[in-house]
């Protein structure tokens, strides 16, 4: 794993860490409003920094995986607005128990660039 900018080697784990058990949470549809708590919430339940929690909003956003909104909070984005060339995004859906709709969009999204794929690792 490479460390965060900003932040001590301990911090930058413990970071990594929270992307992955609120990604795979998310994922799993664990958060039943569809929005994530509020991150002073989050910061206490897993004992990190409010600033640790911010920086976990930032990557699960550019995973597309959520999207913060001005009085909405964080807010999980449809499985449709998923980043799927994002490897742990795909593993934590496979992981998951994903409905034959999200199988059939990783199918789709597979079928369309393995023609183009295919010829550059040849």
């Amino acid at each position: 794993m490479t460390a965060i900018s900003g932040t001590t080697g301990a911090e930058a784990y413990l970071t990594l860490g929270l992307v992955d058990v609120l990604g795979r949470a998310i994922v799993a549809g664990e958060f039943p409003r569809c929005v994530l708590p509020i991150q002073p919430e989050l910061a206490r339940c897993f004992c990190v920094s409010r600033s640790g929690v911010r920086e976990v909003v930032k990557l699960l956003a550019a995973k597309a995986l959520v999207v913060t909104r001005p009085h909405q909070g964080t807010v999980i984005e449809r499985h449709t607005a998923r980043n799927l060339f994002d490897p742990l995004v795909v593993r934590r859906i496979v992981e998951g128990r994903p409905s034959p709709d999200i199988l059939y969009q990783l199918c789709e999204f597979s079928m369309s660039i393995e023609p183009i794929a295919s010829p550059a690792t040849a």
